[in-house]
């Protein structure tokens, strides 16, 4: 089953025992547990925190890897992008929540009952859309609040000092989700004024992957006027294919989740970091994650 990919426990283990070897049945719960345990040090199996969940891995996965590195270098060499690393970018788009509670806590042995307190914010939530480029530099992130496009609180925010000054840009959406509208902000906004600011006349690649919002609003007119290709990680490759999925964004949210607890620890109340806040944490760790 794990060769399927398919999460597995002690309780569907041992019922399988018992299902093929019927003197299982007589065993008490501790003889079952021993046999677990025993089981999994025989096999050279071992007890394992869940590091990725996705669809299954399609059998033609190397063959659609492979395809799709060709597609990139056949662009960069189709379009004299081959040795100019500024000119690559890979984007992605994900969701940082307030209230993030771990599955484990630190408590005094013997507890019987280990109650975690929550805030009442953990269905709150902001979306950030990154993006490296490929020489080591990064464009400037965009995060989307919960709110209205175009609305007070959206015109409020665009006039905090570190936003104004286009350190970082902010939106709002009615879900703080990534849709077809806040990504054509993202292309017009910081890719767009990226890609005039080192070259109008040559193309450039875009690396993203096959999200709907992607798709529509005659994206890939847009791109081309502004001498711009792209190319779609195929679906499933993400893991494999997505620098961003792999090595940042993980990392940013744990070091946001860290903000947000010790904050809440600090004002010992149910008060979330303001937006304010939450931007410059996030240009802060996205200027310099060694700070």
């Amino acid at each position: 089953m794990r060769k399927l990919g398919i999460a597995l426990n002690s309780t569907q283990i041992i019922l399988k025992a018992i299902e093929l070897f019927k003197d299982f049945e007589e065993k008490n719960y501790n003889a079952l547990i021993s046999w677990y345990y025993s089981f999994l040090k025989r096999n050279n199996y071992s007890i394992r925190h869940i590091t990725h969940t996705g669809q299954k891995i399609k059998e033609n996965s190397k063959n659609e890897l492979i395809k799709f590195l060709n597609i990139i270098y056949k662009i960069r060499i189709d379009y004299n992008i081959k040795e100019n690393y500024d000119m690559i970018i890979n984007m992605d788009e994900t969701p940082i929540w307030f209230e993030m509670t771990g599955k484990t806590t630190v408590e005094k042995i013997g507890t019987k009952n280990v109650e975690v307190k929550i805030f009442g914010t953990e269905r709150l939530r902001i979306s950030l859309l990154l993006a490296i480029i490929f020489n080591g530099n990064k464009l400037k992130p965009l995060l989307v609040f919960k709110g209205k496009f175009n609305s007070n609180k959206q015109n409020k925010l665009n006039k905090l000092d570190i936003v104004a000054n286009k350190n970082i840009y902010t939106v709002c959406q009615e879900n703080s989700w990534v849709t077809t509208e806040i990504f054509d902000y993202w292309v017009e906004n910081i890719l767009f004024s990226y890609g005039r600011s080192i070259n109008r006349d040559s193309f450039k690649l875009l690396i993203m992957d096959r999200a709907t919002t992607h798709f529509e609003n005659n994206l890939n007119e847009k791109l081309e006027k502004e001498k711009w290709k792209y190319s779609l990680i195929p679906s499933g490759l993400t893991r494999f294919c997505q620098p961003l999925d792999i090595s940042i964004n993980y990392p940013m949210k744990a070091y946001l989740h860290q903000i947000d607890t010790l904050y809440r620890i600090k004002t010992l109340n149910k008060i979330k970091p303001s937006e304010e806040e939450i931007i410059k944490e996030v240009f802060n760790i996205w200027i310099d994650p060694y700070k």
